[in-house]
């Protein structure tokens, strides 16, 4: 589909997929806008254009006219006058190898980039240098299997299924008006996978402090793992700031599509899924049974990230084992896009005892009465689960305010329900934790408990930042500290093959270092500046 510069214009391709998911037009229908503001059909013409792609735009000088890729031309049509010919506007000097997938242009025209499965060409038809008029991307990056491209106003956005005769995923940028500069790397992951099914979309994601982030949607299903992925990366910081994963069958069709409230409409051929993405407030819709459902957007979860450059991945293949991980993405020395795991959170689906009971806890009058509805429950892992109707949280922080009941659910008897692969403490929408509300209320031996399990289930340097705020206060109030400050919370030992292994120098030494840690493996340079200096110059010497 296609839309003309004034939008009042909409143009299909209709056709069928022939052999090796190529596909061949037969007809073009075109609605145009009428005087209120309903579409309506204007012209259906049969055409008989096999070598012609299947995506197409309107001439914006003339909304008459849609313009066609070959692998050798590029033409245009006027739709109106059947017995007009095509007339040819510009002939490839790079003819493509195959017939063209998908091409888009600059948005004054004179620029396209047109591609098929195994080529991708810049063309600047203004361009007077022959020799810079054309540009043979694949051969200059060494990517093949184009899967989709897009276009904003100074950049075309390329992902390739190969780069180095290597499958994986491979997102990058190219300047429109300066194509001979480096192409810019969203992703350059190396996951020996296929993709199918891909989608590129622009998503304008206003934030809470008002400013709009620029941002593109991927979309693609995954060979042998049957998941279904949808990617929102921020283009300013070259980022992913949200991961969706699903089940999808490789076999079967999907289509995704955003749409203007920024929703994600996924079709397939078990029905229609929505996912709402960015920053927004959870709201009402109705399921295929015509029951209400509370949607919660993607962006309600950020404050599960530790820093800004986090991002969330929601593993939904499986709706009883849906986990949000929060992730750190990097690059390594050879520019490869890596993801590490920091910590995962299990959501649960509340059964309807579970739903009675959290509204009996409401109920409770007295704190006694917490007490004794916790001491009497079977076991304590509805304490434990994470529910999206309590806000992504568990009872722990709801709990936190009642000794009797903390030192019930955290007691030794309990341990058969503790687990170290998911968190029962970390910081929620408003920034606290259950220790922070336990402390507000003056309950030591609360807190004292919650840091001894910490220690235990959680002893890793990444929940350091549950006392980033708090660390004095709680040594001022006589908090028991010795085993934290022992635990790997706040000593880590690591290994990073950007630091080096051994150094002639054997001393001992301190440095500072107060930037983010999950940056720390490119810090070497300027942690220990003095020391890589002196062996950076004897490594030129050698050189």
């Amino acid at each position: 589909m296609t839309i003309s510069k004034d939008e009042k214009k909409i143009a299909l391709a209709l056709g069928k997929t022939i052999i090796k998911d190529h596909k061949k037009i037969s007809e073009i229908v075109i609605y145009q806008k009428n005087r209120d503001g309903k579409f309506e059909l204007e012209k259906l013409r049969d055409i008989e254009f096999t070598d012609a792609c299947h995506h197409f735009v309107f001439n914006n000088k003339n909304s008459q006219e849609l313009l066609f890729f070959t692998s050798h031309e590029l033409f245009k049509l006027d739709y109106l006058d059947e017995g007009k010919d095509r007339e040819v506007v510009y002939t490839l000097e790079n003819s493509l190898s195959d017939t063209p997938i998908f091409g888009v242009f600059s948005k004054d025209q004179s620029k396209f980039m047109v591609t098929s499965h195994m080529d991708i060409l810049y063309v600047d038809m203004n361009q007077k240098n022959p020799a810079k008029r054309e540009i043979d991307f694949d051969h200059r990056e060494n990517i093949s299997a184009i899967q989709n491209i897009l276009a904003n106003d100074t950049h075309f956005f390329i992902l390739a299924n190969k780069k180095d005769h290597k499958l994986g995923y491979y997102l990058f940028s190219i300047e429109i008006d300066n194509p001979e500069k480096e192409a810019v790397y969203y992703i350059n992951w190396n996951n020996k996978l296929d993709i199918g099914n891909v989608d590129m979309q622009f998503l304008h994601e206003k934030q809470k402090d008002g400013t709009v982030a620029d941002c593109i949607v991927v979309s693609y299903k995954c060979i042998g793992i049957n998941t279904f992925n949808v990617f929102v990366i921020d283009i300013n910081t070259k980022l992913i700031k949200y991961w969706h994963e699903s089940y999808q069958l490789w076999e079967s069709p999907i289509k995704g599509f955003l749409l203007n409230t920024n929703d994600f409409l996924i079709l397939s051929k078990t029905g229609i899924n929505l996912l709402a993405l960015g920053e927004k407030p959870s709201r009402i819709v109705k399921d295929v049974d015509g029951l209400d459902r509370m949607i919660h957007s993607l962006g309600m979860c950020n404050f599960l990230k530790i820093e800004p450059t986090n991002h969330l991945l929601f593993a939904c293949q499986f709706y009883e084992d849906r986990q949000i991980c929060i992730q750190e993405q990097y690059e390594d020395h050879e520019q490869q896009t890596h993801y590490d795991d920091i910590y995962r959170v299990k959501i649960h689906e509340p059964t309807l005892r579970e739903l009675m009971f959290m509204q009996s806890v409401y109920a409770c009058k007295t704190q006694s009465d917490v007490s004794n509805l916790v001491d009497k429950q079977p076991n304590p892992s509805i304490f434990f689960k994470v529910f999206l109707e309590l806000g992504v949280k568990s009872m722990m922080p709801y709990l936190a305010f009642d000794s009797n009941s903390i030192k019930h659910l955290l007691s030794s008897k309990n341990e058969a329900y503790f687990t170290n692969k998911f968190p029962l403490f970390y910081k929620n929408e408003d920034g606290q934790t259950a220790i922070d509300q336990a402390l507000d209320m003056n309950q030591i031996r609360s807190i004292n408990l919650m840091i001894n399990y910490i220690c235990k289930y959680q002893d890793n340097y990444v929940y350091s930042h549950l006392f980033e705020h708090n660390l004095v206060e709680l040594i001022n109030k006589g908090v028991e500290m010795l085993n934290l400050f022992n635990s790997n919370i706040f000593n880590r030992t690591f290994d990073f093959d950007e630091w080096p292994a051994t150094n002639a120098d054997t001393t001992k030494q301190l440095a500072p270092y107060n930037k983010s840690i999950f940056k720390l493996r490119f810090e070497y340079p300027a942690v220990f500046r003095k020391i890589w200096k002196i062996d950076d110059e004897k490594s030129n010497q050698a050189d």
